[in-house]
């Protein structure tokens, strides 16, 4: 996927590229699991991962521990979530597919 950005430098535009390599950061998660409709208590149960961390994480009161963003991220891109970088930069979301999650659950 291609984006065309300003340049800085002239007033020409560089064309950069969206990749999915870069830390999810909480307001991505958040508009993920909206996205999806998903509780955080949903996301909790399915991952194991306390409801309050959570929660905290969302607020931007913690930064998760790696395996715990790990865990998070895969049960959303379970679901057909795309997390979208420039540069290693958070830009957004995309949702391809959605997938059924453990309970059946759209």
């Amino acid at each position: 996927m291609m984006v065309k950005k300003p340049s800085t430098t002239s007033g020409t535009t560089a064309a950069e590229e969206f990749t999915s390599i870069g830390t999810m950061t909480a307001k991505q998660f958040k508009a993920a699991r909206a996205w999806l409709d998903l509780s955080q208590q949903d996301l909790a149960t399915e991952t194991l991962v306390g409801r309050r961390a959570i929660q905290e994480f969302e607020l931007g009161n913690r930064d998760p521990q790696p395996r715990t963003l790990r865990d998070l991220r895969e049960a959303l891109e379970k679901r057909g979530v795309k997390f979208l970088f420039i540069g290693g930069r958070a830009v957004g979301i995309v949702v391809s597919e959605r997938i059924e999650g453990p309970a059946g659950r759209k």
